[in-house]
């Protein structure tokens, strides 16, 4: 007689707030829209989660809506104030 152990993948959820028109880029690696410079900014944030070249589904959670914020900058934005959005990671590690 066998037996199959199946282990389940660890996942870890991590809530981040991003900028709302870095969103396309995100989910579809489209930068249509977006410069050079917010590219290498949102990288650098993606970076800092050390997200950029792991295996994470991103999502926004039901009711959240993009808004304004004087700390656009410190989540990755190339400006001090604009439109940011609050979503979630599922990361494999």
């Amino acid at each position: 007689m066998t037996s199959q152990v199946t282990h389940a993948a660890r996942f870890t959820k991590i809530k981040m707030t991003v900028p709302a028109y870095a969103l396309p880029y995100l989910y579809y690696g489209d930068a249509a829209g977006m410069t050079q410079e917010e590219i290498d900014a949102f990288e650098a944030y993606l970076d800092d989660y050390s997200l950029l070249d792991a295996a994470a589904v991103f999502s926004v959670p039901e009711g959240n809506e993009p808004y304004f914020t004087w700390l656009f900058d410190k989540h990755g934005g190339t400006c001090r104030g604009g439109d940011v959005i609050d979503i979630e990671a599922m990361v494999k590690r």
